[in-house]
């Protein structure tokens, strides 16, 4: 595909590659259009079991591009009405991505912050390398955290970790956010790309032979099955969107669950469970 996002597709393995070197593979509203694009095709393929997100060079993502033309930044300062707008459509990437029906890992090399960390949190795996940096840099920014990244990272690794990290930015090491649980696990900058496909090519073949049933779907039902138990005994399951808007501060943060009835899910799974909406 042209433009700052790639994908190549090989032995039921997408890899979508951020490519925006000159930038660090910043995300401008753009760039983060190109990718829900991306992510909307693979999220409708049957040949596809896992999705591995990169970048390209030697970074993962620094984030938004606060550097980019005005007219392709998210936020804008046209109006806080528009900002907002704008930062909701962009976060439908983060939420598409974070439920695509595929298994996915985040390979991270240099920099993951703000924007990018919040795209790497998303994933189901996330595989670092040894030179990898973190950050959430959203403070420092003057903003308060976008696409759903303080609310992905709060439920994996704790309030007291994420009050930390958000509250008080600073660079994270590989190894330390290994210790916290941030990444799955740490490799050298060299065998990064080769450990997500080791990875991918374990997850697209843990799965028996599809059923006649389940060959047009976009994943394996035992995939999307386990997923969709796991983003349920997580509490993660649709919590990034919709957002509502603050009434004093016009500000956009995501709708939470609270007081709604969780509804067990059914013991016997069939294709036609997973297209019933999510109580959550």
């Amino acid at each position: 595909m042209s433009g700052h996002v790639h994908c190549a597709i090989e032995d039921a393995t997408a890899t979508v590659v951020l490519d925006n070197p000159g930038r660090r593979n910043a995300v401008s509203f753009a760039v983060l259009e190109e990718l829900r694009a991306v992510i909307t095709t693979l999220s409708r393929s049957p040949d596809v079991r896992v999705v591995i997100l990169s970048g390209q060079g030697s970074d993962f993502s620094v984030g938004a591009d606060l550097a980019a033309p005005a007219e392709s930044r998210t936020l804008r300062r046209d109006s806080v009405v528009a900002d907002t707008a704008r930062l909701r459509h962009v976060s439908t990437t983060l939420l598409a991505f974070h439920q695509i029906p595929q298994v996915t890992i985040a390979a991270i090399d240099g920099a993951c912050a703000g924007a990018g960390l919040s795209l790497a949190a998303a994933a189901d795996f996330r595989i670092a390398s040894d030179r990898a940096v973190f950050n959430t840099a959203f403070i420092s920014a003057g903003l308060s955290g976008d696409l759903g990244g303080v609310w992905l990272i709060n439920k994996m690794l704790g309030g007291a970790h994420a009050r930390e990290l958000f509250l008080t930015p600073g660079k994270l090491t590989a190894e330390r956010a290994h210790q916290l649980g941030l990444v799955n696990s740490v490799t050298s900058a060299q065998s990064l790309h080769g450990t997500a496909r080791e990875l991918a090519h374990r997850l697209a073949t843990s799965a028996p032979p599809r059923p006649p049933c389940d060959e047009t779907e976009p994943a394996p039902l035992f995939h999307r099955a386990a997923r969709r138990l796991l983003a349920r005994g997580s509490g993660s399951h649709g919590a990034v969107l919709p957002f509502r808007r603050c009434s004093r501060s016009g500000r956009g943060f995501p709708a939470q669950t609270r007081g709604r009835v969780h509804r067990p899910l059914t013991a016997r799974v069939t294709p036609s469970t997973l297209h019933v909406r999510s109580p959550l």
